[in-house]
């Protein structure tokens, strides 16, 4: 009987997974655009321009809570997606906009001074209010990991851009500030 009662809790329990990651599943859209060099070496990181279109205020998204199921927390367009297991306990989560001429997102784990997840999740970075002459001609948009309070760039993090939508997403499986660049 209680082997019998194990592997119903296990069938249940595994179906409840299916569903959930049947639900949070997203399809691409085909505007996506795969980008070419995804991430550079620290030498090459001194070409890299930051996509400038300046915002007057900052802008601050509600406090959002994940735990071992994974969601997401949002700011606009502005996302953080956390897939399921990536976080062991529950943790709040905020993504702040900061003012200022680059287009930028800094997202943190309330409370901590830093946060490193148990599997990859996905950042993705709103530049729709840049004009479309903000970006030259033959760039390849991309995220960079930039120190928030110096504004140096410390690491290409690549991304996927969807012109369409005006976004950009990456993986990584910490938190920190992020700028779109080319």
């Amino acid at each position: 009987m209680r082997a019998l009662l194990s592997v119903r809790t296990t069938a249940v329990w595994i179906s409840l997974v299916a569903i959930f990651s049947a639900c949070t599943s997203t399809t691409e859209s085909s505007s996506q655009q795969v980008l070419a060099a995804p991430r550079r070496s620290v030498s090459d990181l001194s070409t890299l321009q930051p996509l400038i279109c300046p915002a007057a205020t900052a802008q601050q998204s509600p406090v959002g809570v994940l735990g071992l199921v994974g969601g997401s927390v949002a700011l606009g367009a502005n996302r953080l997606t956390v897939p399921l297991g990536a976080i062991p306990s529950l943790t709040a989560f905020q993504i702040t906009a900061p003012a200022g001429d680059a287009v930028e997102v800094d997202v943190s784990a309330v409370g901590l001074a830093s946060f490193f997840f148990q599997a990859p999740v996905s950042i993705t970075i709103d530049y729709s209010r840049c004009a479309p002459d903000a970006i030259p001609d033959g760039a390849t948009l991309q995220v960079v990991y930039i120190d928030s309070d110096t504004k140096q760039i410390l690491a290409s993090m690549g991304g996927v851009n969807d012109p369409v939508a005006r976004t950009i997403t990456f993986q990584t499986s910490h938190l920190s500030g992020y700028e779109v660049a080319y």
